[in-house]
């Protein structure tokens, strides 16, 4: 046996060992954190996903018929639309790229619809201002009259079963989103919310496409007749179709999770020790969603219009109007979390290395935070720049109130930063979505 061979032979055994190190001091916070492969949401029927895709593609849901659920989710956006705040009504597209025109910059980013139909998913919209309690089976919304135990809308309680079905209620009344300004067509001028969904469903029922649209909730639902159909069937088959389209289930984390070691590198692997130790990000991005899908003030810095008169934005406080709550906003899941840039419920940062630096030291990120990035990459969608919002008394109380894991600096090396970027980046990404057919 000649020595290069026992070299080569020698080296690979180390190689070996490093590598079952790797996976054993994983396999530890595997069972810390509760890492899971995710496996298929709950089922629907064929009518229910089919009635929901077409919907979902369906501009009659908007009041001047020009804009639809896709074009502010787009799968060619990582189901989102590629901008760190959306547009309103009103914008125009130059070939693929979204442009400002008429439009408004709304305050937030729009989320992505990976994983959105499982039943963790308790939550909706960046506040969690809609939420479905699922073992009392009653919601919580903007709308008083479907939330709560007895609501006085119950026929439209009724038809809906998560948390995202309920979601689906509450765009097509925005004004900005989807409604259209008053004054532009006859139900934005609608008073009440439940005149607007009538309206709305009677343009599907008994509008051009009435012959199409009746046979489809027919199928979807065959046990409520047509003159029964009301908004809540709508919401319950968009969420159908958004459940079974759009998992996210068979990433390389999701392979090594359910025993294939080899599906990540040695380099990921470090990255998901990273994770879970050095860089804390496990103490909110943990369980199967890496997600708890609680609230949390991690210090994002305010730009563009905010929400409230000095354009900030206090995000779960709106909810629940607890001064503990200003400033947070729902932990994201992470699966494809690289196609879905920019980050942040307002998409602060336009990069992923953007996000690590501002949690290695979440204060010096904060106050020497630029928009340039976003300026030069968006500077015309928007039309003009987008402006950082510093308003002193502000930062104090955001500060004061920080979460608990994110205040002390990290310091991470840049081997570290590269080795978590990697994970990110390469192990939670599956470029194609999974439609789930279970019929």
């Amino acid at each position: 046996m000649n020595g290069s061979f026992l070299l080569v032979f020698f080296s690979l055994i180390s190689l070996n060992i490093q590598a079952s190190d790797l996976d054993l001091e994983l396999q530890n916070y595997i069972e810390k954190f509760n890492y899971q492969a995710l496996g298929d949401p709950a089922e629907s029927t064929e009518g229910e996903v089919k009635l929901g895709a077409a919907l979902f593609f369906e501009n009659a849901l908007s009041g001047n018929h020009n804009i639809n659920c896709a074009t502010c989710h787009a799968v060619s956006e990582g189901l989102g639309d590629g901008l760190p705040l959306s547009l309103g009504v009103g914008l125009t597209f130059n070939g693929k790229v979204r442009v400002k025109s008429d439009g408004e910059i709304l305050p937030r980013n729009a989320p992505h619809l990976f994983n959105v139909g499982f039943d963790e998913q308790a939550f909706m919209f960046w506040d969690g201002r809609v939420s479905y309690n699922e073992s009392e089976d009653f919601f919580e919304t903007p709308n008083a009259n479907i939330s709560g135990k007895d609501p006085i809308e119950n026929k439209i309680k009724m038809a809906l079963t998560h948390a995202n079905s309920a979601q689906a209620l509450f765009p097509i009344l925005s004004h900005e989103e989807m409604l259209g300004k008053p004054g532009s067509n006859p139900i934005a001028d609608l008073k009440t919310d439940e005149q607007k969904w009538q309206a709305l469903v009677e343009r599907l029922l008994y509008g051009p496409s009435a012959s199409f649209y009746q046979k489809m909730f027919e199928k979807a639902f065959p046990d409520t007749k047509v003159e029964e159909i009301n908004i809540g069937h709508v919401a319950e088959a968009i969420y159908a179709f958004e459940k079974h389209a759009f998992v996210i289930n068979d990433t390389p984390w999701d392979r090594y999770l359910r025993g294939q070691k080899s599906a990540l590198s040695d380099k990921q692997k470090r990255g998901a020790i990273i994770f879970s130790e050095r860089a804390r990000c496990a103490e909110c991005h943990n369980g199967p969603h890496l997600s708890n899908f609680e609230f949390k003030n991690i210090a994002i810095p305010p730009i563009g219009p905010g929400k409230s008169a000095n354009k900030q934005d206090y995000g779960r406080y709106y909810v629940t109007k607890s001064q503990e709550d200003k400033f947070k906003f729902k932990v994201p899941a992470l699966r494809n979390v690289a196609l879905t840039a920019p980050y942040m419920h307002n998409g602060a940062f336009v990069y992923l290395s953007e996000v690590i630096d501002h949690y290695d030291h979440v204060r010096h990120s904060f106050m020497h935070y630029s928009t340039s990035n976003i300026n030069r990459k968006f500077r015309y969608s928007y039309q003009g720049d987008i402006e950082r919002v510093f308003v002193r008394e502000e930062v104090i109380s955001m500060f004061e109130n920080l979460d608990e894991f994110v205040w002390p600096p990290l310091f991470l090396t840049p081997e570290e930063k590269s080795d978590l970027l990697e994970f990110l980046e390469k192990s939670l990404t599956q470029k194609k979505p999974t439609f789930y057919r279970p019929w």
